[in-house]
């Protein structure tokens, strides 16, 4: 793959300047208010202005005159350089702010289903866990796999542990779409593990438990 860069520079008109003594024409004309300026890009289109420099310029001939602030400040209004030449390096942010803003909504509906059925469980729930920090089964830094809830008795919920983990979320999503962590031949059902709902919540808080699923 290559990459396309550079710069380059172009010219636009702020505002009408009033009439004014040309020493190219020697006489009074009409003059402009123009800025000149340099921008850098990233194919042409990812690029943000470097440098501006205002001039008083003759409509008739062109002549220009290096105007200061202090006498162009009062005609400045609505920026005149193309906004894809000011902001275009703002174009990767505006394509993903509405896939960031979506990710987000989804991310907080998720935690609040989580709340939900933890507080009010069914047996066959999933829970994707990161079981290190729940089973003896499983030992290392990240071992991602499910719990299947067997058994509700007062606050107390007895889970299966899956027979395998993965140490990527990944991997353990493609099972999940399959629908394989619901049927039982997933789990040992020998490895099972007790939880109440306040050690559900403190894993749920600490990522530990990061999903939960239920059939439907």
């Amino acid at each position: 793959m290559f990459y396309i860069w550079g710069s380059g520079g172009d010219q636009a008109v702020v505002a009408n300047a009033g009439s004014r003594p040309c020493a190219i024409c020697n006489s009074l004309q009409p003059f402009n208010l123009v800025v000149n300026y340099r921008y850098w890009h990233f194919w042409y289109v990812l690029s943000f202005v470097t440098r501006r420099r205002y001039e008083f310029s003759c409509t008739r001939c062109g002549n220009g005159v290096v105007a200061q602030p202090a006498e162009y400040r009062s005609l400045l209004g609505k920026d005149p350089i193309p906004f894809m030449r000011r902001r275009g390096w703002m174009l990767p942010a505006l394509v993903l702010a509405p896939a960031l803003a979506f990710g987000m909504y989804e991310a907080g509906e998720n935690d609040k289903k989580m709340a939900a059925w933890i507080d009010a469980p069914q047996v066959g729930d999933v829970y994707s866990v990161d079981l290190p920090g729940v089973s003896d089964s499983f030992d290392g830094k990240h071992a991602y796999g499910d719990m299947k809830l067997l058994s509700i008795e007062g606050d107390q919920r007895t889970f299966a542990v899956a027979a395998h983990a993965w140490d990527r979320k990944s991997a353990l999503r493609k099972d999940e779409r399959r629908n394989d962590v619901h049927a039982d031949s997933y789990y040992d059902l020998d490895d099972t593990v007790v939880l109440d709902a306040a050690r559900l919540k403190a894993l749920r808080a600490s990522g530990a438990v990061f999903d939960i699923q239920r059939k439907p």
